[in-house]
């Protein structure tokens, strides 16, 4: 079997034996027990795995760099290149979205800008509410909400923002 997976949680199996191949998240896939033999392995695992793998082919991309700047320096050409170093914490970052950059010899005034940076941001789904008087009453709706009663006032990004100001939920 072959195991292909994307930076998320998505996988693709493909039995050879059996000309198929099965996509989905681990769990959907363990579910069809065709593919036990590959996730024999608990979840856990599985992710553990994945985020080994893609530290490692970043490394191996990285390195090949290096092999460059060898061939460089044996045709006379010379210029320094540090390959910056992917630790274990980076696959930390693997299941959000970030960026993997790497600035060298940038010039600024007389200084040169060697930079390697990894940035990784948590992508939330946020449904604003909006906050009424309802007869004297401060309540808020989600946003969304096609049943709103009372005199709009304002809007907050959560919940728990329109009740730190004194809304309340609508309770039927």
């Amino acid at each position: 079997m072959i195991v292909n997976f994307t930076l998320d949680d998505y996988y693709e199996v493909h039995d050879l034996d059996n000309e198929l191949v099965y996509r989905g998240t681990y769990l959907d896939i363990r579910s069809t027990g065709v593919a036990a033999s590959v996730f024999g392995l608990s979840e856990a695992e599985v992710i553990s795995l994945r985020q080994r793998t893609v530290t490692d082919v970043i490394n191996k991309e990285l390195l090949r760099i290096n092999e460059h700047n060898n061939f460089t320096k044996s045709i006379g050409v010379g210029y320094e290149f540090f390959i910056p170093e992917v630790s274990s914490s980076f696959s930390n970052a693997i299941s959000e979205p970030g960026i993997l950059s790497v600035i060298q010899g940038l010039g600024s005034g007389a200084e040169k800008i060697n930079v390697f940076n990894m940035a990784v941001a948590s992508i939330t789904i946020s449904i604003n509410v909006e906050g009424y008087d309802n007869a004297g009453r401060l309540v808020y709706y989600e946003e969304t909400d096609p049943n709103k009663v009372g005199t709009y006032i304002e809007t907050f990004d959560s919940k728990k923002e329109a009740a730190k100001a004194g809304y309340h939920p609508v309770i039927d």
